[in-house]
C-alpha cells in the first residue's frame, strides 16, 4: 500500500481531531477517516461514490477550465487599492481570524472581480480577455490551505450553500480569564470584572460582548424600521405590561440605549406611561454612560441578585441579555446548599454530573417577584434554550453561561408568578427573512477598519448599509437567522412573568 497521496493533495489536521485531504489544485477538501485514507492509498478500486468525491478534489493533469470560480466569504476584493483582503486560516484568535491585504496586479484585479461564484475559469478568461493560464495564475496562490480565498468547483454553489462561509482551521482558542471570575467552588463570579474590567462604555458592546439588542439599536427592516428598544416598548404596551404611571426597573442597562429608546417611545405618546425609570448596574463606567444617554432615568450601583429596592415598588422589571453574566454554580458536595434547596423547592430537574446551574438568574427572578407590585411583570431575555445544559462561552474574555429556560420558568412559577417562555423572535415579531452581513463579512470589514485605525460599531449592517473606507467587493448578506454581527436569533429566549395579586416568594 502506498503511503503517498497524489501530487497536489496534502493531509490536514482538523479542529475536531479528524483529518482532511486538501487539494491545492482546486482549493477543495474532503474530511477522511483512517479507513477511508487507507483505501485511497490502496491500489484497489474504490466505490463509485468515493471516486466521485475524490474527483471533485481534482488531480494533477485535470483540465480546470470548466470549473466554477468561487470566492470565500472570508475574502474581499479592494479594487481601488489593488488588494485582496482575506482571512488567514492558521491565525485564529478568540476574537476571530487575522486578516491580510495581499497585493494584486491590475490583471489580477480584473480576474478577481470577474469571479462571481457562477462563471467558470473559461468564462472569466473570456470576460477579462486574459489567457486561461493567466486566470489560473491569478487564482492559484489563493487555493492553498493557508489562504483558502477561492475554490474551483465542478458546479456552482446552491443559494443556501454555506460551505463558502467556513474555513478549514484550528479550533477557536478560548478567551483570557481573570482568576477572580470564578469563586473557590468553580462558580462564575463577575462582580469584580463588572466593577473594574469594563473600561470604555462606547466600544465595549462592539468589541467584547455584542448583544442582539445592541446590533439592532438602529432602525432595521427586521423590526419594521424600528430600533430594538422602540420595538420592545410597542410590544410591552400591546401586552399591557406598562401600566400608567409605571415604575420600570432595568437590570444591567448596558450603554443605556434601551432606557433611552423606551423613554423616547413613551414621550411620543399622548399620555406617557413611565413615571420613573430605574437603572441597576454593577459597572460604574456603564452607569455613567447610561446617565448621559438617558438623563431622565435614575442610576443605582448594585448587585442584580439582590436589588436594593423596596418590595412591591416596581411595575415592570426588564433585563435584556444580562442574566448569562450572573453566577452559574456547579453542584458539588462542597457547594450543594443554594442549588439543592432550590431544586427541591421548585421541582427542578437534576442535570448531569458536573453541569452548571443558573443560580444567579434564579436569584434575580426571586428578587424580582418580591419587587413587583401586584399585577406587575418581569421580562428577561438571554441566549439559551428550554432544556439546554447551561454552557460557558469560551471566546469572550469573561465567562457567560447559557440559560436553562425551563428551570427559570419553574422558579418564576414557584415564586407565584404566571410564567411564559417564548422565543425573542416571537416576542418582537421579528421578520426572520430579512438579512444582515454574514459573520465572515462582518469580521472582515471590522478588521479592515481596525487596520486603518478606525472603529466600526457592531450593528446589523448589510452589504449596502455598512460604512466602508474604500470600495469592497465580496461582502455577503445572509438571513438574520444565520451567523452575523451578533448572537443568532434562534438562541434568544424570553421569560415573561406576571405577578397576580396573591404572589409571594
Amino acid at each position: 500500500m502506498s503511503t503517498m497521496l497524489p501530487t497536489g493533495w496534502r493531509l490536514l489536521s482538523l479542529a475536531d481531531g479528524r483529518q482532511a485531504i486538501w487539494s491545492e489544485l482546486t482549493g477543495r477538501h474532503l474530511p477522511v477517516t483512517d479507513a477511508l485514507l487507507n483505501s485511497i492509498r490502496s491500489p484497489e478500486p474504490l466505490p463509485a461514490a468515493i471516486e466521485q468525491r475524490l474527483d471533485d478534489l481534482g488531480r494533477e493533469g485535470d483540465l480546470l477550465i470548466d470549473r466554477v470560480v468561487c470566492r470565500s466569504a472570508h475574502a474581499m476584493v479592494l479594487p481601488d487599492r489593488q488588494t485582496l483582503w482575506h482571512a488567514l486560516p492558521t491565525e485564529r484568535t478568540a476574537g476571530g481570524f487575522s486578516w491580510r491585504a495581499t497585493p494584486l496586479t491590475i490583471e489580477d484585479v480584473r480576474v478577481h472581480l470577474a469571479a462571481n461564484n457562477s462563471r467558470t475559469v473559461l468564462q472569466v478568461a473570456q470576460r477579462t480577455g486574459i489567457s486561461l493560464q493567466g486566470v489560473l495564475d491569478a487564482l492559484m496562490p489563493f487555493l492553498r490551505a493557508d489562504q483558502q480565498a477561492y475554490q474551483l468547483r465542478r458546479t456552482a454553489p446552491r443559494s443556501r450553500d454555506r460551505s463558502l462561509h467556513h474555513l478549514v482551521a484550528p479550533a477557536r482558542p478560548a478567551g483570557p480569564r481573570r482568576a477572580d471570575q470564578y469563586d473557590v467552588h468553580g462558580a462564575t463570579a463577575l462582580g469584580a470584572w463588572h466593577e473594574d474590567g469594563i473600561a470604555d462604555a462606547t466600544t465595549h458592546f462592539d468589541n467584547v460582548e455584542t448583544t442582539f439588542a445592541h446590533a439592532f439599536a438602529l432602525p432595521h427592516p427586521a423590526l419594521d424600521g424600528e430600533p430594538y428598544g422602540a420595538r420592545l416598548y410597542d410590544h410591552l404596551v400591546a401586552r399591557d405590561l406598562v401600566p400608567r404611571s409605571a415604575t420600570i426597573l432595568e437590570v444591567g442597562p448596558g450603554t443605556g440605549q434601551l432606557a433611552s429608546d423606551l423613554l423616547t417611545a413613551d414621550r411620543g405618546t399622548d399620555r406617557p406611561r413611565v413615571a420613573r425609570y430605574l437603572r441597576l448596574d454593577r459597572s460604574p463606567v456603564l452607569l455613567a454612560a447610561q446617565a448621559d444617554r438617558a438623563p431622565q432615568s435614575e442610576g443605582f450601583l448594585g448587585d442584580a441578585t439582590a436589588p436594593p429596592f423596596p418590595d412591591g415598588s416596581v411595575d415592570l422589571l426588564v433585563s435584556n441579555e444580562v442574566i448569562a453574566d450572573l453566577p452559574a454554580v456547579p453542584r458539588s458536595q462542597r457547594n450543594d446548599g443554594p442549588v439543592s434547596a432550590r431544586i427541591a423547592r421548585y421541582g427542578l430537574t437534576t442535570l448531569s454530573e458536573g453541569s452548571l446551574y443558573n443560580l444567579g438568574a434564579w436569584q434575580l427572578v426571586e428578587a424580582g417577584a418580591r419587587l413587583l407590585k401586584p399585577g406587575g411583570a418581569m421580562v428577561l431575555t438571554e441566549f439559551g434554550d428550554l432544556d439546554e445544559l447551561p454552557t460557558e462561552t469560551t471566546h469572550l474574555d469573561h465567562p457567560e453561561v447559557s440559560i436553562h429556560f425551563r428551570h427559570l420558568a419553574l422558579v418564576a412559577a414557584g415564586c407565584g408568578l404566571q410564567a411564559q417562555l417564548e422565543p425573542v423572535r416571537d416576542l418582537l415579531r421579528v421578520h426572520t427573512h430579512t438579512q444582515w452581513l454574514s459573520r465572515a463579512s462582518w469580521e472582515g470589514i471590522r478588521a479592515l477598519h481596525r487596520a486603518e485605525g478606525a472603529h466600526l460599531e457592531a450593528r446589523a449592517w448589510t452589504a449596502r448599509t455598512v460604512p466602508r473606507m474604500t470600495r469592497v467587493v465580496g461582502l455577503v448578506d445572509v438571513p438574520i437567522t444565520e451567523d452575523g454581527p451578533a448572537p443568532v436569533l434562534q438562541r434568544l429566549w424570553a421569560l415573561v412573568a406576571r405577578k397576580p395579586l396573591t404572589a409571594i416568594c
